[in-house]
C-alpha cells in the first residue's frame, strides 16, 4: 500500500521526528509548513527534517501555507492540484502535534473526510491518541540519536555545524577509577582545589598573565616553575618543562568533564539503556561543538556557550549538562552559568533538560532560581554519595521527564 504522512512544521521540530519513527511505512511525506519556519536566517525545518530523518526528497512536498489564516490553509491543501496528489495513495496518516492551533484545527477539518488516521500527541506523553477514538492510543517510536537529534535541530555534523571531541582527550588516559578517586581527593582535599584555581588564574582566567600561542609553553622559565611542578605531580602528571594546554584544561576542569561523562556511561550501561543494534557513543557525547555560520545571529544569540560538555539522549528528550568543578558559590558565576543554559534551552525547546553539576555547594535559594529556568541542579552533596545510589533519572527535573 502507499501511504503517505502529513505533519505540520513548527519550531520544534522532534515532534515530527517521532512521527516520522513512529510511521515507517509511509514513504511519502507532506509537510505543511510556513514562511517563517522556511526562513533562511531562522532556519529551514522542512530540509532539516528532510536531512535528519534521511528522506528522499523526490517523497517529499512542502506546502507553505498562511498560519494564522483558516481560509488559506484550507484552500491550499484542497486546491486541485492537491487533490489530484491525494488520489495517489491507498492511505493518509495525519500527525496534528506541530503547526498553531489554528493550523492543527483546519488539518484536523480538512483530512477527516480522507482518513481516520488523524493522530495528536500530548505534551509529556509517549502515545498518540485518535482525537475521534480516545480509546486507541499509539506507542510513539521515540529511539533518536544524537546526532539525528541535532540534525533536526539544524545543526548537521555534514555541514560542520557540529562536531564531537573524542573521550580520553586529556594529555593522558585517566581510567573512571582514577577519576573516581581523583573526585573523592577534590571533594575534601581544599589544597587540591586551590592547586586547580591556581593553575586556571595563571594560564586561563582573563587577565592571566601568561597564555598559549601554541599547544604548548615553556614553563621552566617561570618564576612560578616549582608550584607549576608541584601541582603538575598532585593531579597524576610527571612534571616537565613544557606545560600544554590541554593538561591546564584537564586540572582546570576538563577531569570532571570526563568523569561526569563516565559516570553517565556506566549509568546507561548498568540500566541496560543501549538499543540492541547501538553503540553507547550514539547516546552519550563528550565536549560537542556547535558552529552556526557566520553571521547566523539566530543560532548565535542562544548559543551563548558553543561548548556543550555532556550531553545524553534518553526517550526521545536531550540532556545538556554543563560541569563546574567550582566557583558556583559565587553569585555572579553562578547566575552567568544558569543564564546560559536558559538561553540554550529556548533553542532546543521543551525536549531539552539542562542540568548543572557542580562541586560547590549550591545554596537553596540558588537551587531554586535555576528550577524557575527549568534547570537541574547536582552540586556537592550528590557527588558525595556513593556511585552505587546514582541513577540516569537523578538528571531529570521531576518524576514526569
Amino acid at each position: 500500500m502507499k501511504k503517505l504522512l502529513v505533519n505540520l512544521i513548527s519550531e520544534q521540530t522532534i515532534p515530527v521526528l517521532l512521527s516520522i519513527n513512529s510511521f515507517p511505512e509511509a514513504k511519502h511525506h507532506l509537510f505543511i509548513t510556513t514562511r517563517k519556519m522556511e526562513d533562511a536566517e531562522t532556519g529551514r525545518r522542512s530540509l532539516w527534517l528532510k536531512k535528519a530523518a534521511n528522506l528522499d526528497p523526490v517523497n517529499v512536498v512542502v506546502t507553505e501555507v498562511l498560519a494564522d489564516d483558516y481560509n488559506d490553509i484550507m484552500a491550499k491543501l484542497g486546491s486541485e492540484q492537491m487533490e489530484d496528489y491525494y488520489k495517489e495513495f491507498d492511505e493518509i496518516i495525519v500527525n496534528i502535534t506541530g503547526g498553531n492551533k489554528l493550523m492543527s484545527i483546519a488539518v484536523n477539518e480538512f483530512f477527516k473526510g480522507k482518513t481516520e488516521n488523524i493522530y495528536y500527541l500530548p505534551i509529556h506523553n509517549e502515545t498518540y491518541v485518535i482525537p475521534n477514538n480516545p480509546l486507541y492510543k499509539k506507542t510513539v517510536n521515540s529511539l533518536l540519536s544524537i546526532e539525528t537529534y541535532l540534525g533536526a535541530c539544524g545543526l548537521h555534523k555534514t555541514d560542520k555545524r557540529v562536531s564531537f571531541k573524542q573521550p580520553l582527550n586529556s594529555p593522558r588516559a585517566f581510567t573512571f577509577e582514577e577519576l573516581e578517586r581523583l573526585l573523592g581527593e577534590f571533594l575534601v582535599n581544599e589544597e587540591l582545589r586551590a592547586k586547580s584555581e591556581r593553575l586556571r588564574l595563571l594560564f586561563r582566567a582573563d587577565d592571566s598573565v601568561y597564555r598559549f600561542k601554541k599547544d604548548k609553553l615553556d614553563y621552566s622559565v617561570l618564576p612560578e616553575a616549582d608550584e607549576i611542578d608541584e601541582i603538575l605531580t598532585s593531579f597524576g602528571f610527571s612534571p616537565d618543562e613544557m606545560i600544554g594546554k590541554k593538561t591546564v584544561d584537564f586540572i582546570t576542569g576538563g577531569w570532571y568533564e570526563e568523569y561526569v561523562y563516565y559516570l553517565v556511561c556506566s549509568m546507561f550501561e548498568k540500566e541496560g539503556l543501549v538499543p540492541v543494534g547501538y553503540d553507547l557513543e550514539d547516546f552519550v557525547k563528550i565536549g560537542v561543538q556547535l558552529s552556526p555560520k557566520a553571521g547566523d545571529e539566530f543560532k548565535a544569540k542562544y548559543f551563548t556557550s558553543n561548548d556543550l560538555d555532556v550531553i545524553f539522549i534518553l526517550n526521545s528528550k536531550l540532556y545538556v549538562i554543563e560541569c563546574k568543578s567550582g566557583g558556583m558559590d559565587k553569585t555572579y558565576d553562578y547566575n552567568r552559568t544558569v543564564y546560559m543554559q536558559s538561553a540554550l534551552r529556548k533553542y532546543f525547546g521543551l525536549s531539552v533538560t539542562s542540568v548543572l553539576c557542580t562541586l560547590s555547594s549550591v545554596s537553596e535559594e540558588n537551587m531554586e532560581k535555576a528550577k524557575v529556568f527549568g534547570i537541574k541542579v547536582l552540586d556537592k552533596s550528590y557527588f558525595a554519595n556513593s556511585i552505587n545510589e546514582k541513577s540516569i533519572k537523578d538528571f531529570s527535573q521531576s518524576k514526569r521527564d
